[in-house]
């Protein structure tokens, strides 16, 4: 049993809610789409699994708010850290997938600057831990 980290929930409940609002404003207007293009059921697809597993996400960090300490070693919270990291690949493959619909060349854009960022961002996030590993682990 380990601490729980209110950093990790505080930013876990951010990236579920903000994908959750992102994904269902585009899925407002795919929905009425017939017929749909391969793009556009990819988006369709995509969040209608993402968004029921971010919302979970949200769920079990309220539950987690109650309890002091976790099973961050267990096989269960393995499981549900890689389902809620399946769940944001999802829901950007179906933003992705909306821009490809718009436009082929729209959606390149989207995937290359969202892996310019995801890589960016996590360089930094490593030079931020090195520079204070304490930092990290607290949750500070």
């Amino acid at each position: 049993m380990q601490v729980y980290n209110t950093y990790a929930v505080k930013l876990h409940n951010l990236y579920a809610g903000g994908l959750i609002i992102i994904s269902l404003v585009i899925l407002q207007d795919f929905l009425s789409l017939k017929p749909l293009d391969p793009p556009a059921f990819l988006a369709l697809l995509a969040f209608a699994i993402a968004i029921p597993l971010l919302s979970g996400t949200l769920v079990l960090n309220v539950i987690e708010e109650q309890f002091k300490y976790g099973p961050l070693k267990s096989p269960i919270f393995r499981l549900v850290h890689y389902t809620f990291l399946a769940s944001i690949v999802l829901a950007l493959t179906g933003i992705a997938a909306a821009f490809w619909h718009a436009s082929w060349f729209i959606g390149l854009i989207f995937i290359v600057s969202q892996a310019l960022a995801i890589t960016v961002y996590s360089l930094y996030i490593t030079k931020l831990s090195e520079a204070d590993p304490k930092a990290v682990s607290k949750g500070a």
